[in-house]
């Protein structure tokens, strides 16, 4: 965040990086923006450097620890990638310099000549020559190292010691609408793609969270000011991460890191004990799991006090008038007597939620509310319009609303005739179809990719949003799901897969959901991956064969009726149509997570979906119809 903020008042266009993007599309996001500079952590110093020979543009890598040369790369020689090379090429070695001239002379890149003298020198002089090739110090030295040359490969420690007496240039005159960042989306549908964004955007999504959302209201009346702290668990690339991180140093609010794995999360809000911290659907759904299974476990006068608390807390939630205290999370009876110990699993401080990057299930956001005695704010955006576009006030009770629409936004609902929505019906009901958004704020377009570019920005700026809405009389904005994710079935009735997701993944033996059809099909398939405490205690209890090895049992026909008789019953008590229920499953025993086919804010990537199970759906399919 600090870097960001220090090239934004220079002539530096920042590429935040997702680092579960993988190998591949890191080398993708480098050669496609020509990012020259690239700061990382030592933990990934080796990955890059591994396949640094790819990447053409690229002339400086800054690790923000210290490092050992020899560890780092021999390290790197696991991760890497051969070229178009002739057999027997070796990985390069460093140079004894202290700044690690990483030469790469025995395995340049395209075009790459021999390493100057220049470029090899190891004192002060050239030193500061070479951070004069990559860096807004004046004019640029004779001699420099230019992009076909050796990678400078240090440690941020040495460069600030390097630069320590280098002239601080003036800050650059910015305008609104220069450049301010490149945010590649997360690749839910596909290849990343460059958002390119405005300075004024960025400053529209900081004032959005802090003048239209009255979440630093809701904070300052809890906590005083100089104590509010922030939990940051999701990633810096992603927008709707750093426009809250810029809210909070706008507001004077500290920011508290976690330790990099979403499993410790509970344990860092612990230690940090924060105020203020964001919820996506995924962290919400391990964290009500665990609450469920200890509860559960527990069973019980205290399994019965729970149920009891959490049904009549959400009960008096719903009916709460808008502004009252039971409205904003709080029940002065069941909080002290149940709820203080489900807050304590975050801290015990946390006063208010803010909920975005992926809608909350209604079931999701009510326990949210409840369990941690906290409004709850939703805020819907995209990459591609700086964050924030709407938001909704924190006694909402139907979490697929994602509230107004913010002033200097505009927006509006396009008829979808694939799905027969209409702008403008003539029978009454509320205007349904594509919602698109406008405003100053929205990307300038698709980083070199000026066909994506025409299909996303339509009719003089307005941005095609892919997301199918409903707006209702006043003024609310309530989601119907994905353009892609609506199908239209063989006998004329629509599912919406992402609801059918969100509703089945109360069930508790069920950890993860992800379903499938097609217009072809008469219903759906699923692929679901269990919860192992509960699933182990489901085929207990049916008095199946227990097995220590998750995947075997998962495998177990036996069990996979056992888990699809669970869903079905479950889903007739929800009240879904058969033809939403899935009529066949398979059991999934590995966790999705970013390393796989989620994206690094948990979102599915569809197409990596359908493409790793694409075998086992169709023959779903065929077994559902058979």
């Amino acid at each position: 965040m600090s870097y960001t903020h220090s090239v934004h008042v220079r002539p530096l266009l920042p590429v935040p990086l997702y680092s579960t993007l993988g190998p591949e599309l890191v080398r993708y996001v480098l050669n496609h923006s020509g990012a020259q500079v690239v700061l990382c952590d030592l933990h990934y110093l080796p990955r890059l450097l591994g396949s640094a020979h790819l990447c053409t543009n690229l002339r400086a890598v800054i690790c923000l620890q210290e490092f050992d040369e020899a560890k780092v790369l021999a390290k790197a020689k696991e991760y890497y990638v051969p070229a178009d090379l002739p057999e027997g090429t070796v990985m390069p070695a460093v140079s004894e310099s202290r700044m690690s001239l990483y030469t790469l002379a025995s395995e340049p890149r395209a075009k790459a000549k021999s390493p100057s003298p220049e470029a090899e020198a190891e004192d002060e002089e050239a030193l500061e020559v070479d951070l004069s090739a990559f860096m807004p110090y004046g004019e640029t030295a004779a001699g420099v190292v230019h992009q076909d040359g050796p990678i400078l490969v240090s440690s941020l420690d040495d460069i600030i010691r390097a630069t320590a007496n280098l002239p601080v240039p003036a800050d650059a005159d910015v305008a609104s609408d220069t450049d301010a960042s490149i945010f590649y989306t997360s690749g839910t549908t596909g290849v990343p793609k460059g958002v390119m964004l405005k300075q004024c955007s960025i400053l529209y999504a900081a004032y959005n969270f802090h003048g239209r959302l009255p979440i630093t209201e809701a904070l300052k009346r809890n906590v005083p000011s100089h104590q509010h702290i922030f939990l940051s668990y999701l990633p810096t690339a992603h927008v709707f991460s750093h426009a809250i991180e810029q809210t909070m140093i706008m507001c004077g609010f500290r920011i508290g890191y976690f330790t990099g794995s979403t499993s410790r999360l509970v344990s860092d809000a612990q230690c940090l004990r924060p105020t203020f911290m964001c919820m996506v659907p995924r962290v919400a759904a391990k964290i009500h799991a665990a609450v469920s299974t200890g509860i559960n476990e527990k069973g019980g006068i205290s399994k019965m006090m729970f149920n009891m608390a959490l049904k009549s807390k959400v009960k008096a939630m719903l009916k709460a008038k808008p502004g009252s205290t039971i409205a904003m999370g709080q029940h002065k009876f069941w909080d002290k007597l149940v709820f203080s110990k489900t807050a304590a699993l975050l801290g015990g401080r946390v006063t208010v939620i803010a909920a975005g990057a992926a809608l909350l299930p209604n079931y999701l956001g009510q326990f949210c509310r409840a369990a941690f005695c906290a409004e709850l704010f939703i805020g819907y955006g995209a990459s591609e319009t700086g964050a924030l576009s709407t938001g909704t006030l924190p006694w909402i009770s139907d979490y697929r609303s994602v509230g107004h629409i913010f002033r200097d936004v505009e927006a509006r609902i396009v008829s979808y005739p694939p799905l027969g929505y209409e702008a403008n019906p003539t029978d009454g009901s509320n205007p349904k179809g594509e919602l698109q958004i406008k405003g100053p704020f929205v990307m300038k377009g698709y980083y070199k990719n000026p066909e994506a570019t025409a299909e996303a920005l339509v009719d003089g700026g307005w941005y095609r949003t892919s997301d199918m809405a409903e707006l209702f009389p006043e003024g609310d904005v309530k989601l119907i799901g994905r353009a892609g994710r609506i199908i239209k079935l063989q006998q004329g009735e629509y599912v919406n897969l992402e609801s059918v997701e969100d509703r089945l993944g109360a069930v508790p033996v069920v950890s993860q959901i992800f379903t499938y059809a097609q217009p072809a099909n008469a219903c759906t398939v699923g692929v679901i991956v269990p919860d192992p405490s509960v699933l182990k205690a489901r085929v207990a209890a049916a008095g199946l064969p227990a097995n220590d090895d998750f995947a075997a049992l998962c495998a177990d026909p036996a069990v996979v009726q056992l888990v699809l008789d669970e869903i079905t019953r479950e889903g007739k008590a929800l009240s879904m149509w058969g033809y939403e229920r899935p009529r066949r499953i398979h059991l999934e025993a590995e966790e999705w997570t970013p390393d796989n086919l989620m994206t690094p804010t948990f979102k599915k990537q569809i197409k990596l979906f359908q493409a790793r199970y694409a075998d086992i759906l169709a023959e779903l399919l065929v077994q559902a119809e058979a």
